[in-house]
Parts: structure tokens; sequence; C-alpha cells
């Protein structure tokens, strides 16, 4: 009996299996997942708004001590009560007015949270202000709102209430207190009125969830703030004991709290929270559906497991067009290259992984007899590069044998410093050709410099002293291992030889930030502003017929081909008293390959 393919029995077992493990334990435990899962976000929700509450009320409670004590501060001061009292009794004597026009400026300016201070009085009725925009707002003009409310039932009074609105529709939140006094100061009242923006931001860590309406209330149950995230259906001169949202929590005695209530048609999770010191209460009411949030209903799971029965089957319909029918033709066409015959399939598959794997399948069999040829070509190239990396190496090691029998040659006939001379020049070249590597590690250049350095001191004895600079770490870092010695090299050939005498040369290996910084100073002819200017231009055009600079073309070459334009060579020069050449490249740190390379 023929065995069934793999592919063709996923067709069924897929689909089952899906619904077996997926949608029945889906269907057997997402009731209880759904009612856990909703105790957990209300009781989570309600212990958030309890100590957002909170916090909200320890910070309200500073603020508040701050404008009261201002207010009382200044209510105390004998020179304000004295100054009120004359103003009072004769308004229209000069300076009486501007000094309390001053007093109001010195207490509410100093501090951060007053907006404004307002002083009222109604024998003669006035208002003055500490806004400086607006010294003496006008009882029946610009200031009639605040005077009637005083009016009202704020004469005589030491509290907290909301101012009326400003033209802009916007309401303050101000501190009533009544001047104590004779009978003339008993009818003045002082009005701290408190910034919106500090408000603002006290309130904003209740601002957890969206469509939360987050309240402040007086213990009488007026309103003291209503956030910005109201629709207009709290009004600002409401009782909120009367509202259906809060009266609740007026009418309970705990301290804090949260309860359901029923307000435009909607279920609201309303937490409170009664401050001890002034009996402020702070609510914050959150629409449910903002509480139970990517939680699903019973009815989404039956629909769920529906739609899993008709799945089965679709699914089985899509495994055979899209996995068991392309498959099945692939697995033939192998069969029959397993036997050497080489056909494509003619079977696009769809645009999916499968058919992506049978349009690679068709492109190999075209392909595959081009490939072989190629990778036989490959292979004899391989051999050929192979052969001539063991040539260069026999080269090399062919260089290094020759100098060293001129060497003993040389030191059998007595010629020490010819013999020296020889034997340096042997290191040198180890160094430099550094087995066929671009760059090698900087304490290795600085030994192939050392080695040049001593040839030429051979050659000039004392009368050319060289002094070098390094830093700690250089073996840590590579670079390319040409651009060195021809800078040295210019600084002998072109410094040194059209000036004799005693000269001295000095190297220098700097690190700074991210770059390296070689610099070779010499004192030798040295050259004019208008000759190093012509160095300098013609080393940016790099032409390998004319010889006039070669070398720093060279080396210019060299670093914009393998770092960019960001790097080059700078010039200093003046005649007779030498030259400066600064080269920079960026610090190359040595790696892991780089050391196994070496």
């Amino acid at each position: 009996m023929q065995k069934i393919p793999w592919y063709q029995k996923i067709q069924i077992q897929i689909p089952v299996i899906v619904f077996l493990i997926i949608l029945i334990p889906a269907a057997a435990f997402g009731s209880y997942d759904i009612s856990t899962s909703r105790e957990a976000q209300l009781k989570a929700a309600e212990t958030q708004t309890a100590e957002r509450l909170y916090e909200t009320s320890l910070l309200m409670q500073d603020v508040m001590k701050e404008l009261e004590s201002t207010g009382k501060t200044l209510s105390g001061s004998r020179e304000f009560l004295e100054l009120l009292k004359k103003y009072l009794e004769s308004p229209e004597e000069p300076g009486l007015q501007s000094g309390l026009l001053l007093a109001l400026g010195q207490s509410s300016w100093p501090n951060n949270y007053i907006e404004h201070m307002y002083l009222l009085s109604d024998n003669p009725p006035s208002i003055l202000s500490s806004d400086p925009d607006e010294k003496l707002p006008d009882p029946e003009g610009t200031g009639r709102l605040l005077y009637q409310a005083w009016l009202d039932g704020m004469q005589g009074q030491t509290t907290w209430s909301l101012l009326p609105a400003y033209e802009n529709g916007e309401t303050r939140l101000a501190c009533w207190r009544a001047i104590p006094g004779n009978k003339n100061t008993e009818h003045a009242s002082l009005v701290s009125v408190l910034k919106n923006g500090y408000l603002e931001n006290i309130m904003a860590g209740l601002r957890g969830r969206e469509g939360s309406l987050n309240v402040i209330g007086s213990y009488q149950g007026r309103l003291l703030y209503c956030d910005a995230s109201d629709d207009g259906s709290i009004m600002p001169d409401e009782m909120l004991a009367e509202n259906p949202l809060f009266r609740e929590a007026y009418s309970k005695t705990e301290n804090t709290g949260s309860y359901f209530a029923v307000a435009d048609g909607r279920r609201w999770l309303v937490g409170f929270y009664t401050s001890l010191e002034d009996g402020w209460k702070y609510m914050c009411a959150v629409p449910e559906q903002q509480i139970y949030t990517g939680i699903a209903d019973r009815k989404f799971i039956g629909i769920l497991f529906i739609s899993g029965l008709a799945g089965v089957l679709l699914g089985s319909l899509i495994l055979y067009f899209l996995v068991v029918r392309p498959l099945g033709k692939l697995q033939k066409k192998m069969e029959l290259m397993e036997k050497g015959q080489l056909e494509p399939l003619g079977f696009s598959g769809g645009k999916n992984e499968i058919g992506l794997v049978l349009r690679a399948y068709d492109h190999m069999i075209i392909r595959l007899k081009k490939l072989i040829d190629e990778v036989y070509v490959q292979q004899l190239l391989r051999k050929q590069a192979e052969l001539s990396s063991l040539q260069s190496q026999m080269d090399e090691h062919f260089l290094y044998n020759t100098l060293n029998t001129i060497y003993c040659k040389a030191d059998e006939e007595k010629a020490n410093v010819s013999a020296a001379m020889i034997l340096k020049l042997s290191q040198y070249f180890r160094l430099n050709l550094a087995r066929g590597q671009e760059k090698i590690p900087l304490n290795e250049i600085l030994e192939m410099l050392r080695a040049y350095l001593q040839i030429q001191q051979m050659r000039y004895g004392q009368a050319m002293e060289c002094r070098i600079e390094t830093f700690p770490d250089m073996d840590s870092y590579l670079s390319l291992k040409q651009l060195y010695q021809p800078i040295v090299e210019n600084a002998i050939v072109h410094g040194f030889e059209k000036k004799p005498g005693n000269h001295c040369l000095r190297i220098r290996f700097q690190k700074t930030g991210t770059r390296l910084r070689f610099t070779v100073q010499d004192d030798g002819i040295g050259m004019s502003d208008e000759t190093c200017r012509e160095v300098l231009s013609e080393m940016a055009v790099f032409d390998h017929v004319r010889g006039k600079g070669y070398a720093l073309r060279n080396i210019r070459e060299q670093i914009r081909i393998t770092y960019g334009e960001d790097y080059g060579i700078s010039m200093e020069s003046r005649p007779g008293q030498g030259t400066t050449v600064i080269l920079e490249v960026p610090l190359e740190r040595r790696n892991k390959c780089s050391e196994n390379i070496q």
C-alpha cells in the first residue's frame, strides 16, 4: 500500500488540530476568563483612581496653603490695614490708591501660583487689581461680574470658589478672604486667583483614561473645578450634591471609595476622596466601557466557535490549492530529476512561498548545466590564484634570502657599514611586504620607520638627529603601511641633502579624538609659500606620468580611495627654516579578524 505524503495529510489535520486546540478551549474557558479579567480590571481601576485622587489632593493642599498664606499675610499687615482704612475714608486722597496697588503687586508677583490679586470694597464701590494692564477694573464694566459675585455671597467670606467666566469662557479658582478690622475695613475682601496652568498640571494626573471626568467640589457641594474633557453637562454654578454622577459621593460618610452611577444613558465608575483638611471632594468619573478595554464578550466567543467549524472546511480547501497540489507536482518532477531527467514544472503555484519554491525549481533546472560549467571554471581560476600566491611567497622568500646572503658576504669582507645597511634593509622589506597585507599595526609601521631611519643615519652619521614621539597603545590600531615612509624620505631628500650641516628630524604619532595625526618636521631648506601652495594643488591631480610631487600625490590618492575626502595631507614651510607635513587618517582599531591575519 502506497504511503500518503505528509502534505496531503495536513489538508485535514491542520484545520482539525487548530479547531480542537484553540476554539474548543476558548469556548470552554472564555466565560471564566472574561469574568476574571473584568473583576481584575475593575479592581485595578478603583485602586488607581483612589491613588491619583489622594496624590492630587496633596498637591492641591500645597497650592492652597500658598494662596491662603499670601492673603492672610497681606490682610494681617498693620501698614496695609492702615493704608486701606485711609483709602476707604478718603478715596480721593493722592497716593493711597497707588500704595494699595503696590501692596497687591508686591504680594502677588513673587508667588508663582497667583495670577492676580483683587481688593474689593463697597464704600466706595471699587476694585483694585495687581494686573499691571488693568489696575482699576470698573465695578460697572469689566469688573461687574467679579463685584456682583462678591455682593451676592462672598462679602465677609473666607473661602474658595469659581470666579465668573471670562469673555473667552474660561473660569478661575480663587481664594476669597475677608479683611478683619474696624467697621470700615470689614467691608473689603482680598481675592487671590490661582493660575490655571498650575491647576491643570495638578489635575493632569487624573486623566489616565479617555473620556474621564475629573471634578473638585467644596464640602458644601459647590463646583470648584471641572476639567476640559467635560462636555458641558456640569455648569459652573451647579451643586454637585444634586448631580446624578456625584450625588452618592456627598451622601457617603467614608473619606474614600467608589461606586457605579448612571448619567446620560451610560454607566460610570465614580471614585472620590474627601480631604480631611478642608473637606473638599476630589472625584473622577470614568465610562464603564473604558475600564474593560481589550476584553471580548460571550457573544464574540460564540461567533468564533461557529466560524471555526466553517474554517475547518475552508482551510482544507485552501491547503489543497496552496500546498497539496503544488507540492505533488514538485515531488513528481524531483523524482524525474533523480533519474537524470531535468524538466521544468511549467506551473507557477501562485505568489506565496510555495510558488517561490516552484519558480526557483524551474530557474534551477534552466541554469543547472550553466552553473556546473561555471563551477568548473571557478575551480580552475581558484587553483591558478593559489598557485600565484605561492609563487609570490617564494619571491618574497627569495628576496629575504638574497639580502641575507649579501649581508653575510659584506660581513666577511669587513664592510661593516654596508653589512649593517643591508641588514636594516632586509628588516625594512620584511616589515614593508607584511605578507601581502595592505594594513598593518602602527607599532610595526613604527619599526619599519626606525629601520629606514637607521639606514639614513648610517649615511649621515651624527649630522642627523631623529626624535620620535608615540602613544602607548599603538599596537591596538591598524593603518595603510605605505603612507608614512615616503613622507620621512621626502623630508630627508628634499630638506637635508640641499642644505649641508647638522639637522634634526621630529616624527610624532598622536591620537586626536577619532583621528591619527602623523607629523614630520624638519629644519631643512624649506620652501616659499608659493611653492608650498603649488605642491598642495598638484596633490589633488593624480598623474602617473608626472614625476614632481608623485610620492605625496600617491599618498593622497591612497587616503582618498580608502578613507574618503575628509582626510589627507597638509603642509607648512618657511624658506631656510624647514617644512612640517601633517597626515591625518581615521584611527582604525585592530579587531580579532585582523589579529588572526597577523
